[in-house]
Protein backbone atom coordinates (compact mmCIF):
# COMPACT_ATOMS: atom_id res chain seq x y z
CA UNK A 1 0.00 0.00 0.00
CA UNK A 2 1.43 3.38 -1.07
CA UNK A 3 2.45 5.65 1.75
CA UNK A 4 0.24 8.72 2.10
CA UNK A 5 2.09 11.94 1.24
CA UNK A 6 2.57 14.54 3.95
CA UNK A 7 0.95 17.82 2.86
CA UNK A 8 2.22 19.77 5.84
CA UNK A 9 4.28 22.18 3.70
CA UNK A 10 2.11 22.15 0.59
CA UNK A 11 1.13 25.48 -1.01
CA UNK A 12 -1.73 24.00 -3.00
CA UNK A 13 -4.86 26.12 -2.66
CA UNK A 14 -2.89 28.85 -0.85
CA UNK A 15 -0.75 30.63 -3.47
CA UNK A 16 -3.61 31.87 -5.64
CA UNK A 17 -5.58 33.05 -2.62
CA UNK A 18 -2.54 34.95 -1.41
CA UNK A 19 -2.04 36.68 -4.77
CA UNK A 20 -5.72 37.59 -5.00
CA UNK A 21 -5.55 39.15 -1.55
CA UNK A 22 -2.45 41.13 -2.51
CA UNK A 23 -4.13 42.42 -5.66
CA UNK A 24 -7.07 43.59 -3.58
CA UNK A 25 -4.74 45.33 -1.15
CA UNK A 26 -2.88 47.08 -3.97
CA UNK A 27 -6.09 48.31 -5.60
CA UNK A 28 -7.70 49.53 -2.39
CA UNK A 29 -5.10 52.22 -1.55
CA UNK A 30 -5.49 51.27 2.09
CA UNK A 31 -8.33 53.71 2.72
CA UNK A 32 -10.77 52.24 0.16
CA UNK A 33 -13.14 49.29 0.26
CA UNK A 34 -13.07 46.57 -2.38
CA UNK A 35 -14.32 47.98 -5.68
CA UNK A 36 -17.53 46.61 -7.20
CA UNK A 37 -17.06 43.72 -9.61
CA UNK A 38 -15.90 44.94 -13.01
CA UNK A 39 -14.90 48.39 -11.78
CA UNK A 40 -11.21 49.36 -11.75
CA UNK A 41 -9.15 52.38 -10.77
CA UNK A 42 -8.18 54.94 -13.40
CA UNK A 43 -4.83 56.70 -13.27
CA UNK A 44 -3.86 59.54 -15.63
CA UNK A 45 -0.75 59.31 -17.78
CA UNK A 46 1.90 61.85 -16.68
CA UNK A 47 2.64 64.12 -19.62
CA UNK A 48 -0.27 62.71 -21.63
CA UNK A 49 -3.49 64.15 -23.05
CA UNK A 50 -6.62 62.17 -22.25
CA UNK A 51 -10.36 62.42 -22.80
CA UNK A 52 -12.95 61.16 -20.34
CA UNK A 53 -16.47 61.82 -19.06
CA UNK A 54 -17.20 62.46 -15.40
CA UNK A 55 -20.50 60.90 -14.33
CA UNK A 56 -22.71 61.86 -11.37
CA UNK A 57 -23.55 59.45 -8.56
CA UNK A 58 -26.11 59.07 -5.79
CA UNK A 59 -24.64 60.67 -2.68
CA UNK A 60 -24.94 58.78 0.60
CA UNK A 61 -22.74 61.03 2.75
CA UNK A 62 -24.96 63.32 4.81
CA UNK A 63 -21.97 65.57 5.50
CA UNK A 64 -21.16 66.10 1.80
CA UNK A 65 -20.08 69.77 1.42
CA UNK A 66 -22.25 70.24 -1.70
CA UNK A 67 -25.43 69.01 -0.05
CA UNK A 68 -27.27 72.32 -0.61
CA UNK A 69 -26.45 72.43 -4.33
CA UNK A 70 -27.61 68.88 -5.11
CA UNK A 71 -30.67 68.02 -7.14
CA UNK A 72 -32.27 64.91 -5.62
CA UNK A 73 -29.01 63.92 -3.93
CA UNK A 74 -26.94 63.72 -7.12
CA UNK A 75 -23.38 65.07 -7.45
CA UNK A 76 -20.28 64.47 -9.56
CA UNK A 77 -17.49 64.18 -6.99
CA UNK A 78 -16.91 62.69 -3.55
CA UNK A 79 -14.57 65.00 -1.59
CA UNK A 80 -12.84 63.64 1.50
CA UNK A 81 -9.91 64.31 3.80
CA UNK A 82 -6.98 62.08 4.68
CA UNK A 83 -4.35 61.93 7.41
CA UNK A 84 -0.93 60.73 6.28
CA UNK A 85 1.70 58.63 8.05
CA UNK A 86 -0.57 57.50 10.88
CA UNK A 87 0.81 54.98 13.36
CA UNK A 88 4.02 52.99 13.29
CA UNK A 89 3.22 51.74 9.75
CA UNK A 90 2.73 55.26 8.38
CA UNK A 91 -0.76 54.57 7.02
CA UNK A 92 -2.91 57.00 5.05
CA UNK A 93 -6.46 57.00 6.45
CA UNK A 94 -9.74 58.80 5.79
CA UNK A 95 -10.41 61.59 8.28
CA UNK A 96 -13.79 60.85 9.91
CA UNK A 97 -14.72 64.55 9.72
CA UNK A 98 -15.31 63.86 6.00
CA UNK A 99 -18.50 62.16 7.17
CA UNK A 100 -19.32 64.49 10.05
CA UNK A 101 -17.69 62.24 12.67
CA UNK A 102 -15.18 63.03 15.39
CA UNK A 103 -11.49 62.56 14.66
CA UNK A 104 -8.89 62.13 17.45
CA UNK A 105 -6.12 63.48 15.22
CA UNK A 106 -8.05 66.66 14.45
CA UNK A 107 -8.83 67.03 18.15
CA UNK A 108 -5.14 66.71 18.95
CA UNK A 109 -4.39 69.28 16.22
CA UNK A 110 -6.75 71.77 17.89
CA UNK A 111 -5.26 71.04 21.31
CA UNK A 112 -1.69 71.60 20.14
CA UNK A 113 -2.75 74.71 18.25
CA UNK A 114 -4.17 76.22 21.44
CA UNK A 115 -0.97 75.27 23.26
CA UNK A 116 1.03 77.32 20.77
CA UNK A 117 2.71 74.44 18.92
CA UNK A 118 5.02 75.26 15.99
CA UNK A 119 3.49 75.16 12.53
CA UNK A 120 5.99 72.48 11.53
CA UNK A 121 4.30 70.13 13.99
CA UNK A 122 0.76 71.22 13.13
CA UNK A 123 1.23 70.65 9.40
CA UNK A 124 1.90 66.97 10.07
CA UNK A 125 -1.54 66.75 11.68
CA UNK A 126 -3.44 68.80 9.09
CA UNK A 127 -5.73 66.68 6.86
CA UNK A 128 -5.21 66.66 3.07
CA UNK A 129 -7.97 67.20 0.49
CA UNK A 130 -8.80 64.52 -2.09
CA UNK A 131 -11.78 63.49 -4.24
CA UNK A 132 -13.18 60.41 -5.96
CA UNK A 133 -14.77 60.60 -9.42
CA UNK A 134 -16.57 58.10 -11.66
CA UNK A 135 -15.07 58.44 -15.14
CA UNK A 136 -15.34 56.77 -18.55
CA UNK A 137 -12.09 57.13 -20.54
CA UNK A 138 -12.00 57.19 -24.36
CA UNK A 139 -9.38 55.93 -26.83
CA UNK A 140 -7.03 55.00 -24.03
CA UNK A 141 -5.02 51.80 -24.64
CA UNK A 142 -4.62 51.21 -20.90
CA UNK A 143 -8.30 51.51 -19.93
CA UNK A 144 -11.52 50.14 -21.36
CA UNK A 145 -14.36 52.43 -22.32
CA UNK A 146 -16.37 51.79 -19.16
CA UNK A 147 -16.76 53.17 -15.64
CA UNK A 148 -13.55 53.60 -13.63
CA UNK A 149 -12.74 55.33 -10.35
CA UNK A 150 -10.34 58.27 -10.32
CA UNK A 151 -8.77 59.19 -6.98
CA UNK A 152 -6.88 62.50 -7.06
CA UNK A 153 -5.52 65.16 -4.76
CA UNK A 154 -7.74 68.25 -4.91
CA UNK A 155 -4.79 70.44 -5.88
CA UNK A 156 -3.66 68.19 -8.73
CA UNK A 157 -6.97 68.21 -10.62
CA UNK A 158 -10.17 69.65 -9.16
CA UNK A 159 -8.70 73.02 -8.29
CA UNK A 160 -8.04 73.69 -11.99
CA UNK A 161 -11.42 72.18 -12.95
CA UNK A 162 -13.23 74.66 -10.70
CA UNK A 163 -11.15 77.56 -12.04
CA UNK A 164 -12.21 76.65 -15.59
CA UNK A 165 -15.92 76.47 -14.75
CA UNK A 166 -15.76 79.73 -12.82
CA UNK A 167 -14.12 81.42 -15.81
CA UNK A 168 -16.89 80.15 -18.12
CA UNK A 169 -20.17 79.08 -16.40
CA UNK A 170 -21.24 77.34 -19.65
CA UNK A 171 -18.92 74.50 -18.62
CA UNK A 172 -20.53 74.02 -15.19
CA UNK A 173 -22.74 71.18 -16.42
CA UNK A 174 -19.83 69.05 -17.64
CA UNK A 175 -21.11 66.10 -15.56
CA UNK A 176 -24.75 66.42 -16.61
CA UNK A 177 -26.46 63.17 -17.59
CA UNK A 178 -28.38 64.45 -20.61
CA UNK A 179 -26.27 67.37 -21.84
CA UNK A 180 -22.86 67.03 -20.22
CA UNK A 181 -19.45 67.49 -21.84
CA UNK A 182 -16.31 65.45 -22.21
CA UNK A 183 -13.12 66.68 -20.57
CA UNK A 184 -9.88 66.81 -22.52
CA UNK A 185 -7.15 67.00 -19.90
CA UNK A 186 -3.49 67.71 -20.59
CA UNK A 187 -1.43 66.27 -17.75
CA UNK A 188 1.88 67.78 -16.73
CA UNK A 189 4.55 65.23 -15.90
CA UNK A 190 6.44 65.65 -12.66
CA UNK A 191 9.04 63.33 -11.20
CA UNK A 192 10.19 62.71 -7.68
CA UNK A 193 12.57 59.98 -6.55
CA UNK A 194 12.17 58.19 -9.88
CA UNK A 195 8.37 58.23 -9.60
CA UNK A 196 6.35 60.03 -12.29
CA UNK A 197 3.02 61.58 -11.37
CA UNK A 198 0.44 63.72 -13.17
CA UNK A 199 -1.00 67.12 -12.39
CA UNK A 200 -3.62 68.80 -14.57
CA UNK A 201 -2.05 71.52 -16.73
CA UNK A 202 -4.99 72.37 -19.01
CA UNK A 203 -8.65 71.30 -19.24
CA UNK A 204 -10.75 71.72 -22.36
CA UNK A 205 -14.43 70.87 -22.76
CA UNK A 206 -16.07 69.42 -25.85
CA UNK A 207 -19.45 68.02 -26.83
CA UNK A 208 -19.93 64.40 -25.88
CA UNK A 209 -20.15 61.85 -28.66
CA UNK A 210 -22.94 60.16 -26.76
CA UNK A 211 -25.27 61.30 -24.02
CA UNK A 212 -26.52 59.14 -21.19
CA UNK A 213 -29.89 58.25 -19.76
CA UNK A 214 -30.97 58.33 -16.12
CA UNK A 215 -30.37 54.60 -15.74
CA UNK A 216 -26.62 55.31 -15.80
CA UNK A 217 -27.00 56.23 -12.13
CA UNK A 218 -27.74 52.58 -11.37
CA UNK A 219 -24.36 51.61 -12.83
CA UNK A 220 -22.22 54.28 -11.17
CA UNK A 221 -20.89 53.15 -7.75
CA UNK A 222 -21.89 55.19 -4.72
CA UNK A 223 -18.50 56.82 -4.31
CA UNK A 224 -18.95 57.63 -0.61
CA UNK A 225 -19.40 53.97 0.22
CA UNK A 226 -16.04 53.11 -1.35
CA UNK A 227 -14.17 54.94 1.39
CA UNK A 228 -13.04 53.02 4.45
CA UNK A 229 -13.59 55.04 7.65
CA UNK A 230 -12.02 53.62 10.79
CA UNK A 231 -13.64 53.84 14.21
CA UNK A 232 -12.59 56.65 16.54
CA UNK A 233 -10.87 54.30 19.01
CA UNK A 234 -8.95 52.48 16.27
CA UNK A 235 -7.60 55.76 14.89
CA UNK A 236 -6.79 56.93 18.39
CA UNK A 237 -4.81 53.75 19.07
CA UNK A 238 -2.91 53.94 15.77
CA UNK A 239 -2.08 57.62 16.16
CA UNK A 240 -0.88 57.61 19.76
CA UNK A 241 0.89 54.29 19.23
CA UNK A 242 3.44 56.13 17.10
CA UNK A 243 3.73 59.02 19.53
CA UNK A 244 4.35 56.61 22.42
CA UNK A 245 6.98 54.85 20.34
CA UNK A 246 8.80 58.12 19.58
CA UNK A 247 8.67 59.17 23.21
CA UNK A 248 10.15 55.86 24.30
CA UNK A 249 13.07 56.35 21.89
CA UNK A 250 13.73 60.03 22.63
CA UNK A 251 12.99 59.87 26.36
CA UNK A 252 13.59 56.34 27.67
CA UNK A 253 11.92 55.66 31.03
CA UNK A 254 14.39 56.64 33.77
CA UNK A 255 12.58 55.16 36.76
CA UNK A 256 13.01 51.57 35.62
CA UNK A 257 16.69 52.04 34.85
CA UNK A 258 17.36 53.63 38.22
CA UNK A 259 15.66 50.78 40.01
CA UNK A 260 17.87 48.22 38.28
CA UNK A 261 21.06 50.15 38.93
CA UNK A 262 20.19 50.72 42.56
CA UNK A 263 19.93 46.95 43.04
CA UNK A 264 23.35 46.50 41.44
CA UNK A 265 24.80 49.30 43.59
CA UNK A 266 23.76 47.45 46.74
CA UNK A 267 25.86 44.48 45.62
CA UNK A 268 28.85 46.30 44.14
CA UNK A 269 30.16 49.90 44.60
CA UNK A 270 31.35 49.91 40.96
CA UNK A 271 27.77 50.23 39.75
CA UNK A 272 27.42 53.60 41.49
CA UNK A 273 30.30 55.00 39.46
CA UNK A 274 28.67 53.91 36.21
CA UNK A 275 25.43 55.61 37.21
CA UNK A 276 27.14 58.94 37.66
CA UNK A 277 28.70 58.90 34.19
CA UNK A 278 26.57 61.39 32.17
CA UNK A 279 28.13 60.70 28.77
CA UNK A 280 25.24 58.65 27.31
CA UNK A 281 22.63 61.23 28.37
CA UNK A 282 24.55 64.11 26.81
CA UNK A 283 24.56 62.36 23.45
CA UNK A 284 20.79 61.91 23.52
CA UNK A 285 20.17 65.54 24.40
CA UNK A 286 22.52 66.99 21.81
CA UNK A 287 20.46 69.43 19.65
CA UNK A 288 22.68 69.20 16.58
CA UNK A 289 20.04 67.42 14.43
CA UNK A 290 17.51 70.22 15.02
CA UNK A 291 19.97 72.93 13.98
CA UNK A 292 20.61 71.17 10.67
CA UNK A 293 16.93 71.25 9.77
CA UNK A 294 16.70 74.96 10.47
CA UNK A 295 19.80 75.96 8.54
CA UNK A 296 18.56 77.34 5.18
CA UNK A 297 21.95 77.09 3.46
CA UNK A 298 22.16 73.33 3.74
CA UNK A 299 18.64 72.94 2.36
CA UNK A 300 19.26 75.10 -0.70
CA UNK A 301 22.19 73.05 -1.89
CA UNK A 302 19.90 70.22 -3.04
CA UNK A 303 17.06 72.46 -4.14
CA UNK A 304 14.95 71.40 -7.11
CA UNK A 305 13.15 73.61 -9.62
CA UNK A 306 9.81 72.36 -8.29
CA UNK A 307 10.25 74.34 -5.04
CA UNK A 308 9.84 78.10 -5.56
CA UNK A 309 11.57 78.81 -2.24
CA UNK A 310 14.79 76.87 -2.90
CA UNK A 311 14.05 73.93 -0.61
CA UNK A 312 14.05 70.23 -1.50
CA UNK A 313 10.77 69.29 -3.21
CA UNK A 314 9.06 66.33 -1.51
CA UNK A 315 11.58 66.31 1.34
CA UNK A 316 11.49 69.68 3.08
CA UNK A 317 7.69 70.02 2.97
CA UNK A 318 6.31 71.43 6.24
CA UNK A 319 9.77 72.34 7.58
CA UNK A 320 9.78 76.06 6.77
CA UNK A 321 7.39 78.97 7.33
CA UNK A 322 7.18 79.78 3.61
CA UNK A 323 5.73 76.27 3.04
CA UNK A 324 2.44 77.51 4.52
CA UNK A 325 1.48 79.65 1.52
CA UNK A 326 3.35 77.67 -1.15
CA UNK A 327 1.38 76.87 -4.32
CA UNK A 328 3.17 73.50 -4.61
CA UNK A 329 2.52 72.51 -0.99
CA UNK A 330 -0.01 69.74 -1.59
CA UNK A 331 2.02 68.11 -4.37
CA UNK A 332 5.18 68.33 -2.29
CA UNK A 333 3.39 66.92 0.77
CA UNK A 334 1.78 64.06 -1.13
CA UNK A 335 5.08 62.79 -2.51
CA UNK A 336 7.13 63.44 0.61
CA UNK A 337 8.77 60.19 1.66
Amino acid sequence: MAKKKNNKYSFKGKTNKSMQRRKKDESSFGYMQDLPKGVKMYSPLPGGKETFDILPYRVTNEAHPNKKEMDEGIWWGAPFLTHDKVGSKGEKIVCPTSFGLKCPICEYFTKRQKEGADWDELKELKPKKRSLYAVIPFKNPKFEEKIHILDMSFFLFEELLIEETEADPDYENFAGIYDGMSLVVSWKKKTFNGHDYATARKIDFKERKKQYEEDILDKVPKLDSLLKVLEYEEINTKFFELEDLEDSVENPPKKEKKGKKEKKAAKSPKAEKKEKAPKAEKKEKAPKAEKKEKAPKAEKKGAKDDCPHGHKFGKDCEKFEDCDDCDNWDECSEFKG
